[in-house]
């Protein structure tokens, strides 16, 4: 995940975690990677406000785009 400061300086993070809430929150895009090959796939864009609303229906929105595209989706839904 990335994060731009108010500087515009560029903190860059690399995290494998497993809650998706935990991608959302901090960072301002989420970097979808292929298994075993580590190539990334995807970047999604995170264009919430600060501080970030766990209950807003974009954050929803976006955790469910992620989660459809882990594989997981459907695991949750049942």
């Amino acid at each position: 995940m990335t994060r731009t400061t108010p500087g515009n300086a560029v903190n860059i993070v690399l995290a494998a975690v497993p809650i998706v809430e935990e991608e959302i929150c901090p960072g301002d895009r989420v970097q979808e990677m292929q298994p075993h090959t580590g190539r990334i796939t995807r970047e999604i864009a995170l264009d919430l406000p600060r501080p970030r609303d766990r209950a807003s229906p974009r954050f929803t929105e976006l955790r469910q785009q992620i989660l459809h595209d882990m594989g997981a989706f459907s695991a949750l839904a049942a």
